[in-house]
């Protein structure tokens, strides 16, 4: 049995690793690796965020909802990270909105995959045909579709 947590513990330290190495201020709440994919859930841990229209700060949190992306592949298995993202009340009476969702620095807004792995897949895909920078793609366990 010490055995088995030994072994939970160096697998969330490694998904916990690879969170830090995206976004320093994200926290593994639960992991998952199976022999294709590993999926991670978290959250982020700063405590307050900075209204993007009027730029007040608030600690209030509103309410969550998930947002799931992709991300670069580890160890050939795909990455999915299921974020716990919140939404802010916003404090300023002024403010022409009244809620917002927290920042995330490392995805484009309504993208459901990281800059990091956009950026790989238009690295291999400059150098190479469609077709061939598909198959390497998926060989990467990289899912793409017709529009990326």
């Amino acid at each position: 049995m010490k055995e088995h947590a030994e072994a939970t513990k160096r697998i969330y330290d490694r998904l916990q690793s690879f969170l830090d190495n995206l976004d320093p201020k994200m926290k593994i709440i639960r992991g998952y690796e199976a022999e294709n994919e590993i999926e991670i859930r978290a959250k982020r841990t700063s405590e307050v965020e900075k209204c993007p229209y009027c730029g007040e700060e608030s600690r209030k949190v509103h309410s969550f909802y998930p947002k799931t992306f992709e991300d670069l592949p580890v160890q050939g298995k795909k990455v999915t990270i299921v974020l716990e993202r919140r939404i802010f009340s916003c404090n300023n009476p002024e403010c022409s909105q009244k809620r917002f969702s927290e920042s995330i620095d490392f995805i484009e807004p309504k993208r459901k995959r990281t800059r990091r792995l956009e950026d790989h897949i238009l690295r291999i895909s400059v150098h190479m045909s469609s077709l061939s920078a598909e198959k390497v793609l998926k060989a990467e366990k990289i899912g793409i579709s017709n529009t990326l």
